[in-house]
């Protein structure tokens, strides 16, 4: 009887074992949101980036699927361009980012793990700009929650890496205390933990924007976050910054994982 009861528990612990939760599916970088007629095909966006960009834009569809879905690379950044097929998922994207287009493109970063982070980033956005232009849709860059029309390209430069192209300061009201709270938005897509530092009410915020700006781009360059209770200090500024805490924050569109940094006004 005991050795019944013992084989009836390892059947159990068995199908306990099975029952493991999926991987979170990884989020796009960009999002390129659209109406009307068919998304361009892979051969316009290569014309289109060879053009522009200089190219070569080699493109290769997996053998499993239809043409919705294609790799695009150049040098060795490679990304995976997808046209989404389900109105449920195309859905959840219209309500998440609040646009009234109807068909959206996703575009994932799969460039190698040695890849130049800066590089990787602005060849995504080459491809964003190039698939916002062709379907004259709006892009949505996911990590820094921005929006671009065609014609915000303009003042976006993706010749050469610039952080304020990429990083950007938002500013609130901390509800808790009524102090002004600034934090960056963009750091995630380099695989980086985001900044944010809490003012007295009154202070201006632009100086506070630029040192915030400073210290992302002194850290994409690093390719690291700073730990908690470590200094910094700028090449153009002599304040030194120090990290004070580490927490999450939960957003409609995702959680952010912040450093707040702490330096003497």
């Amino acid at each position: 009887m005991d050795a019944v009861c013992e084989d009836e528990q390892k059947v159990r612990v068995k199908k306990i074992k099975r029952k493991t939760k999926s991987a979170p599916k990884k989020r796009p970088s960009v999002v390129v949101g659209f109406s009307g007629g068919d998304p361009p095909p892979a051969g316009f966006l290569a014309a289109w980036f060879n053009q522009h960009y200089g190219g070569p834009l080699t493109i290769r569809f997996p053998e499993h699927d239809s043409n919705a879905t294609f790799e695009a690379r150049h040098v060795d950044w490679q990304a995976i361009v997808s046209h989404v097929r389900s109105a449920e998922e195309a859905m959840r994207w219209k309500s998440q980012v609040g646009w009234e287009h109807s068909q959206v493109i996703q575009i994932m970063s799969t460039s190698p793990v040695g890849s130049s982070k800066q590089d990787v980033v602005l060849f995504v956005l080459r491809l964003a700009r190039g698939l916002t232009l062709l379907t004259e849709g709006t892009a949505y860059d996911v990590a820094a929650s921005r929006y671009f029309n065609p014609s915000d390209w303009s003042d976006r430069r993706l010749d050469s890496f610039r952080i304020e192209d990429h990083v950007h300061v938002q500013q609130d009201e901390h509800v808790s205390d009524g102090r002004q709270w600034l934090y960056t938005r963009g750091l995630a897509k380099f695989g980086l933990e985001e900044f944010e530092v809490f003012l007295p009410r009154g202070l201006p915020g632009n100086p506070t924007i630029d040192r915030l700006l400073a210290l992302a781009d002194l850290c994409v360059g690093q390719g690291k976050s700073p730990k908690v209770g470590e200094s910094i200090q700028l090449m153009s500024d002599a304040v030194d910054i120090k990290v004070v805490n580490h927490r999450t924050h939960a957003l409609p569109e995702g959680q952010l994982n912040l450093r707040e940094v702490h330096w003497d006004y």
